[in-house]
């Protein structure tokens, strides 16, 4: 359970993030940053500013296969931002938002700032408050299916890079557009690496998580709770089940549930949190809650938890690869980890993929894999190639600080 250290002195607070290959890229009030993840002396962390802080940006997608990398940006940053999403009405939640998408060779020597990148702007996604992003799996035409949410309204567009032909950077093309019964709080494709399902799960501010099948606009009530001060919807993603069948995963900020395409238990248990989320992340066979001072790890086998691994100020933002999230004890200081896929699962990303469904197998679905038995799991996690070996220490290891 040991995540690895990046960096204990990163100089700037981090709002959100995605994995570049081996590196990963984070936004922050001064911009935004490629770090290098790798060995390295103490104070000697590489690091590459690719927008200044003219932008502030909100949320971050790089999609590598495509070629691009998608950017929400506001006028006042993300603590306004967050505090807009979380009222009731959510009245204004999007005024001031922009959408960018951006080819990966934009980035080069020079920094980009709020001139130089009006002209990667997606203009029919102004004013939207949350974005999602999804992209063909690998072998396929590089294609993105971008979601945009406008209040209760729900917008999505194929978006590619541009060719030869094109004038401009990227080809944007609107697909469907549907409206919620409330205002729209996440959004999450199910089936990302097989576009042709054109399926997105929406939740609202009142609670409800629908399963919508774009084309036909026609929305699947999976859950219903009663949204309050204290129940939020937080995340919703498509878990490896027995035979291949459908299992979502619902969470709120303190209960996470699992339902089947007509919203009915999948499983015998719900899994209770004992923090309020913010984040929940799927790494089979664990899941991976997310609170401001602790990270909790429970087992699919019956939703028990395994281990709390107290932090400060935590944050996750990303789990395409490896998990990475920050924690930040000081306002000037704040420090980056890495939880390994492998080390956690026993498994690498790749045969993950092998063991997928083909119509599961893609950027979000690429966590899961096919449902083992469960005296296996526990056998599986203990040995990596022994099998007397113990479950490592819980104490962050800083072999990437030196």
């Amino acid at each position: 359970w040991a995540p690895v250290c990046i960096s204990t002195e990163f100089p700037h607070q981090v709002f959100c993030g995605d994995s570049w290959n081996a590196d990963v890229v984070v936004g922050t009030a001064d911009g935004v940053y490629r770090v290098t993840v790798a060995v390295h002396a103490k104070g000697d962390l590489a690091m590459t500013q690719l927008v200044d802080s003219s932008v502030q940006v909100v949320q971050l997608f790089v999609e590598v296969h495509c070629g691009l990398v998608f950017l929400r940006a506001t006028k006042s940053g993300e603590e306004e931002d967050l505090s807009k999403m979380r009222r009731a009405t959510m009245k204004d939640a999007g005024r001031g938002s922009s959408v960018y998408c951006l080819p990966l060779d934009a980035f080069g020597s020079e920094v980009i700032n709020r001139k130089t990148i009006k002209q990667y702007e997606i203009k029919q996604c102004k004013g939207t408050h949350t974005i999602a992003v999804a992209s063909s799996a690998s072998g396929q035409e590089p294609v993105c299916l971008l979601a945009a949410a406008f209040g209760k309204k729900l917008r999505t567009y194929q978006v590619k890079a541009a060719t030869a032909t094109t004038a401009a950077p990227v080809e944007v093309q609107a697909q469907h557009e549907c409206s919620c019964g409330d205002t729209i709080v996440t959004l999450s494709f199910p089936t990302e690496g097989d576009l042709s399902r054109s399926e997105i799960c929406v939740s609202q501010s009142n609670g409800r998580f629908e399963l919508i099948d774009l084309p036909l606009a026609m929305p699947q009530q999976l859950l219903m709770a009663e949204a309050t001060v204290d129940v939020e919807p937080i995340a919703f993603e498509q878990v490896a089940a027995e035979n291949d069948t459908t299992d979502f995963m619902i969470t709120y900020n303190q209960l996470t549930v699992f339902r089947d395409r007509e919203g009915n238990p999948t499983r015998p248990f719900d899994v209770k949190w004992n923090s309020r989320l913010s984040s929940v992340v799927y790494l089979y066979p664990y899941i991976l809650g997310f609170s401001s001072d602790s990270v909790e790890i429970v087992t699919l086998i019956n939703g028990n938890l395994v281990k709390n691994v107290p932090f400060a100020g935590v944050r996750f933002f990303s789990s395409r690869q490896d998990v990475f999230f920050s924690t930040c004890e000081l306002a000037d200081k704040t420090a980056l980890y890495k939880m390994s896929r492998e080390g956690l699962s026993g498994r690498s990303i790749e045969s993950e993929f092998a063991k997928l469904p083909r119509h599961m197998t893609g950027r979000k679905m690429s966590t899961g894999a096919g449902f083992q038995k469960k005296k296996d799991l526990f056998v599986r996690r203990r040995s990596n190639s022994d099998p007397a070996s113990p479950i490592p220490a819980t104490t962050p290891s800083a072999i990437a600080e030196e």
